[in-house]
C-alpha cells in the first residue's frame, strides 16, 4: 500500500461505485482490474516526486470524494510528471502579474519555458447538479427492493439536465427484473429514457461474475455529447485568455482536461474552436460553378474571434493550449496529449520542446496565406515512467 492509498483509507470507500460524488476515486481503491493497480502505483509513484510544500493540498484532493477535486489533481499530478520527466524545472503557483497559474515552467539552465494553468473541461459548478441527480437517483435504487440473485449495472446516456421521477424508473426495473428468466445467466438490457434521464441498464445474475456481491450496483458516467464539449472547451479558452490580458509577452499555456468522455471533442473539433470554423467557397455563376472551391476559415475561433483585423492578430496572450484525455487504451489507462499553437501569439511556443507528441502548427505561409498542419500526428499516448522523477 502506497501513501494516498492506505488499507484504511481503501477499507472506508464506499463498495464499487456506488455513490456517484467520485465513482474515480473508488475505481482506484476497490476495483481489482491489472489496468487499475498499475495506474494506482503510477498515481502513487507521481506523487512521490512532489515538491513537500504542495503535498498537503495535493493529499487532499486525491483523496477527496468529489469527482472535480480527485479528477483536477490527477491532471495537475500528470503534468507535473510530464514536465519532470522532460527535464525541466517545475514551480507550483508561481506569482504571475497577480495572478497564480499552477506551473512555471523552466529550462534545465533556468531560462523560462512557459506557464501552464490546468482546467478540467466541466467543471464543478458544471458537474454538481447532475451528480446530485445521479447521487440520489442510486441511493434511491440501492434502498429499493429489487430481485434476489441479480445485480445491475448503469450506463448513463447523456447528462440528466433536470430532475426526473425516480419512482417511475424504479418501477420500471423492477417489473424488467421479474421477467427475467432464472435459468440463465444474461447479461439482460434495459433502455430508460424517463424525462432528463437516459440510460442503458444492464443486469446478470450474481453467480454469473463470482467476485461481484448479490445485488452489487455499479455505473458509468454520462458521455459527454461532441458539440456539448467543443462549446465548453472554446468558453475555457476564452475566459482563461482574458485572464492572462495583462501578461502579454510570456509563453502560456492552458490545458483543457477530462475523462474519455472529452472523445466526443475530437481534432477537427478543436481546431474549429480554436481557430475558426473551416468554409468551403464555390463561386456559382447562371450555368453552374465559374470555378475551383476555396476554403477559408472564419474569425470565431478562441484564437481570433476577438481580433477580426489581422494586422492585431500578432497581439494575442494565450501560446497554445494542451488537450488532454485520460482514457481506456491498448495498454490499459493512457494520457493522449495534443498540442494546439497559437500562431498569432506574441510569445509562441518553440515545436522543439513538444516532439513526443502531437502538435497542431504552423507549417507554411506566404503573402495572403498561412497553412496549418500536424507535427507527429500519429504519436501515441503519452508513455511515463512510474520510476523515480529525474532532479
Amino acid at each position: 500500500m502506497g501513501e494516498l492509498f492506505t488499507e484504511d483509507f481503501i477499507r472506508n470507500l464506499p463498495e464499487w461505485d456506488k455513490r456517484a460524488r467520485n465513482p474515480h476515486v473508488v475505481a482506484l481503491g476497490k476495483r481489482g482490474e491489472p489496468d487499475l493497480d498499475v495506474h494506482r502505483t503510477e498515481v502513487e509513484a507521481w506523487y512521490s516526486h512532489l515538491p513537500d510544500d504542495v503535498k498537503p493540498d495535493f493529499f487532499k484532493r486525491l483523496r477527496s470524494k468529489v469527482a472535480h477535486a480527485h479528477l483536477s489533481a490527477i491532471y495537475e499530478l500528470f503534468f507535473h510528471e510530464y514536465f519532470k520527466q522532460n527535464g525541466w524545472q517545475v514551480a507550483h503557483h508561481p506569482p504571475l502579474k497577480g495572478l497564480t497559474p499552477d506551473f512555471l515552467v523552466r529550462s534545465s539552465g533556468g531560462d523560462i519555458l512557459f506557464y501552464c494553468e490546468v482546467r478540467n473541461i466541466f467543471s464543478s459548478k458544471d458537474t454538481q447538479e447532475w451528480e446530485r441527480r445521479i447521487d440520489d437517483f442510486q441511493t434511491a435504487v440501492m434502498k429499493a427492493s429489487m430481485r434476489p440473485g441479480f445485480g445491475l449495472i448503469f450506463n448513463y446516456k447523456q447528462i440528466p439536465i433536470a430532475d426526473f421521477d425516480c419512482r417511475a424508473v424504479i418501477m420500471q426495473i423492477q417489473q424488467w427484473l421479474q421477467g427475467l428468466p432464472c435459468e440463465e445467466d444474461g447479461p439482460w438490457h434495459l433502455p430508460i429514457r424517463e424525462g432528463a434521464l437516459v440510460a442503458n441498464v444492464q443486469a446478470r445474475r450474481s453467480e454469473a461474475d463470482l467476485p461481484l456481491p448479490d445485488g452489487f450496483l455499479a455505473w458509468t458516467g454520462p458521455v459527454v455529447r461532441g458539440m456539448e464539449a467543443a462549446e465548453r472547451f472554446q468558453t475555457i479558452v476564452f475566459e482563461k485568455s482574458n485572464k492572462y490580458k495583462a501578461s502579454t509577452g510570456i509563453p502560456i499555456i492552458i490545458a483543457a482536461c477530462d475523462e474519455t468522455s472529452m472523445r466526443g471533442l475530437d481534432r477537427d473539433a478543436a481546431i474549429d474552436k480554436l481557430h475558426g470554423e473551416e468554409k468551403i467557397v464555390v463561386p456559382i455563376g447562371p450555368e453552374g460553378p465559374l470555378g475551383d472551391a476555396t476554403t477559408y476559415r472564419e474569425h470565431d475561433g478562441a484564437y481570433t474571434r476577438q481580433n477580426r483585423n489581422d494586422s492585431r492578430l500578432k497581439r494575442w496572450y494565450l501560446s497554445g493550449v494542451f488537450v488532454c484525455v485520460r482514457k481506456w487504451g491498448a495498454q490499459g489507462i493512457e494520457f493522449q496529449l495534443d498540442l494546439y499553437h497559437n500562431i498569432y501569439a506574441d510569445a509562441p511556443l518553440q515545436e522543439d520542446l513538444f516532439r513526443d507528441i502531437p502538435q497542431f502548427s504552423e507549417m507554411s505561409r506566404d503573402d495572403t496565406n498561412i497553412t496549418m498542419g500536424w507535427i507527429g500526428e500519429h504519436l501515441g499516448p503519452i508513455q511515463l515512467r512510474a520510476g523515480p522523477a529525474d532532479d
